[in-house]
């Protein structure tokens, strides 16, 4: 299968292009312009580089898909901190919505069969209390971000019900995994200089997601042969606390993590006071994903265990 994959030097595109790779597949790797650094010519060997400039600007989408069988969207503009637009809702919309739409109806035009869109668990909103999030349930998006997420999905199923382009929407927690530069690899290097972390008492349940598992669920939605639109939750197959991820990251490291109890009211009082009380919240709450898709016949499984993810990751490999 030749596939185009946006976003592909980003941290979770460079491993979805070497997955799809060693999987035998004819990838073409969309990127802003050429030559790439050496760092992302290394991540995407064995892939064809193509520039397209920004491609929120690219007037004739299905000039991108000519030749090609499928298109991984993985670009987007994230969720971010700290904000740096004046509009954040119509950032993310023209970033996230209005070019994923764009890009659908250029695939349909140009005859491009699968149509894999990388969505996030934040559609279904921000916490879990008591059960975790599925594909049933009713999106609950709470920011910007999560809302452009959720309206993409939409408009891809719209033009993939209309077209018969095979679209794919896969929402997925937080990725880690070697490259990255997320909460997890800072945690990671706390424990490693021995830095005191006042998370012994936190009890919560987060489910993350290894960047194994992402690229496992997008080759499963690519080659699934559905006549369906189809929506994923793809993540590990258990959450676990803080207290014991830091535990995980610890053994995978061969260092103690310095433990400290605290109570998470008093953790996020504390971290409010600081201007920390988003990362708190993250630290604290719960965030379960249960794996679930909404084809009658979805059969994905997360290949990669967390043990198995958290090693690659305190390995840089």
């Amino acid at each position: 299968m030749k596939v185009a994959v946006t976003g592909a030097t980003g941290f979770v595109g460079r491993h979805v292009v070497r997955s799809l790779v060693s999987a035998g597949h004819d990838v073409v790797a969309l990127v802003r312009t050429l030559p790439l650094d050496d760092s992302a010519a290394a991540a995407l060997r064995g892939a064809t580089a193509r520039a397209t400039g920004d491609l929120e600007r690219v007037e004739d989408c299905s000039s991108l898909f000519t030749g090609l069988d499928a298109v991984v969207h993985l670009a987007a503009r994230v969720h971010r901190m700290a904000e740096d637009s004046d509009d954040p809702l119509a950032a993310h919309r023209a970033a996230n919505t209005v070019l994923t739409h764009r890009l659908a109806e250029g695939a349909a035009a140009a005859g491009v069969s699968a149509f894999v869109f990388l969505s996030s668990i934040k559609v279904n909103g921000e916490r879990t209390t008591g059960a975790p999030f599925s594909a049933a349930d009713t999106p609950r998006p709470a920011d910007p971000y999560g809302v452009s997420k959720w309206e993409a999905e939409q408009a891809l199923a719209a033009v993939s019900t209309r077209s018969g382009l095979r679209g794919a929407s896969i929402r997925i927690p937080m990725v880690y995994g070697p490259g990255n530069k997320g909460n997890v690899q800072r945690l990671l290097s706390a424990i490693r200089r021995g830095l005191p972390l006042p998370l012994a008492s936190v009890r919560n349940r987060r489910t993350m997601v290894a960047v194994g598992n992402v690229c496992s669920a997008i080759q499963y939605a690519l080659e699934h042969d559905t006549d369906l639109y189809q929506l994923i939750l793809a993540a590990d197959s258990r959450a676990v606390s803080t207290a014991d991820l830091c535990r995980a990251l610890g053994a995978a490291a061969e260092r103690t993590p310095r433990l400290i109890p605290c109570p998470p009211a008093l953790l996020r009082l504390g971290a409010r006071l600081l201007g920390k009380g988003a990362e708190a919240d993250r630290l604290t709450e719960d965030l379960e994903v249960l794996v679930s898709g909404s084809a009658p016949d979805f059969s994905w499984t997360p290949p990669v265990s967390f043990d198995e993810g958290i090693r690659s990751l305190a390995d840089g490999r």
